[in-house]
């Protein structure tokens, strides 16, 4: 009986056919998974899709409302701007840019290669070149050695234009009270006039 016993137990040890199958299954997923990761890293498809830290743009979002940290400049598209999705790349040291805010006072930024950090890319971010104007260019009022301002938003530049005096406007939020009519505002370098309008009421 304790002969019989000794080999029903080790019958059963033997027998732990599930746990060999399960480690066999696992070996084979885990080998499954390691060839699938090989073959999509090596298709071109994998490169055309990578995302955000990878061909997209660095993980540190940025935006109207979210600034780079020192030494970085938000780069990526108007529309990443505004819903604060742009990504935060090393600010060029060797007169390239990723924004006009990175570029001489009568400079824009033109030719970036954008992606913003929760965007898949074909291409990484790369920086563009500063481009003068041949105009007065600006971020804010101080930059304008006469007038003011206008057109400019976080990381494009405005020009600088003849300060509104009352009654006439660029924008509606020129006006006190009712709405801007025939003004218009246009960045630096942009291809559209800037006018002074005047403010209306309605009637």
């Amino acid at each position: 009986m304790f002969g019989v016993a000794i080999v029903l137990v080790a019958w059963g040890c033997g027998s732990d056919g599930d746990g060999d199958n399960e480690s066999g299954a696992a070996g084979s997923t885990a080998s499954g998974g390691t060839e699938s990761a090989g073959t999509t890293g090596g298709s071109s498809g994998a490169a055309a899709t990578a995302g955000p830290g990878e061909a997209g743009g660095s993980a540190d979002c940025c935006g109207f409302d979210v600034p780079c940290p020192s030494g970085t400049s938000c780069q990526g598209t108007a529309d990443d701007y505004r819903a604060n999705t742009g990504a935060c790349e090393p600010t060029p040291t060797d007169g390239g840019c990723y924004n006009s805010a990175d570029c001489p006072a009568d400079g824009i930024c033109t030719g970036v290669t954008a992606c913003g950090c929760t965007s898949q890319c074909t291409e990484p971010p790369a920086p563009g070149t500063c481009e003068p104007m041949g105009e007065p260019c600006c971020l804010t009022n101080s930059d304008c050695d006469q007038g003011i301002c206008v057109g400019a938003l976080a990381f494009s530049k405005g020009r600088c234009a003849e300060a509104p005096s009352d009654g006439t406007c660029y924008t509606d939020d020129d006006c006190p009270s009712g709405v801007c009519t025939g003004g218009s505002v246009c960045g630096c370098g942009a291809n559209c006039p800037t006018l002074l309008g005047t403010c209306t009421t309605d009637s």
